[in-house]
């Protein structure tokens, strides 16, 4: 047997953190890559929101698309990761609660048994 494990927690959360990098990268390429026109903020006021939709119809270079490009595509929204709602301490305290419930019940049908024998041969 090896003395150090194969593979070590801080790899795997470096592993982790970069394949996070890599999906926001990616969402936030694909989310630029839409007809989203940034204002920037010194321009802004309040009634004016940060991000303006295009119309497909008005491109400056006077294309218009044929097809809307997101009509027929549905994606699926990324879960988000849960909390770890579990930890070694309180598995511990569940196993010594139950423990001692099993014990305690073993303990009342022993003397339940006792008091069943001396029963039946006194009486």
């Amino acid at each position: 047997m090896a003395k150090e494990p194969l593979i070590t927690r801080s790899s795997l959360r470096k592993h982790r953190e970069k394949a996070d990098r890599e999906q926001t990268q990616t969402v936030d390429s694909e989310q630029s890559a839409h007809n989203v026109t940034r204002i920037p903020k010194a321009t802004l006021t309040r009634e004016q929101p940060l991000i303006q939709e295009q119309v497909p119809g008005s491109e400056e270079n006077g294309v218009a698309p044929s097809k809307k490009r997101g009509s027929s595509f549905f994606r699926k929204e990324a879960k988000a990761p849960k909390t770890l709602k579990k930890s070694r301490s309180v598995e511990n305290q569940k196993s010594r609660e139950l423990n001692g419930f099993l014990v305690r019940s073993i303990v009342v049908v022993c003397l339940l048994i006792v008091v069943v024998m001396l029963a039946t041969f006194f009486l």
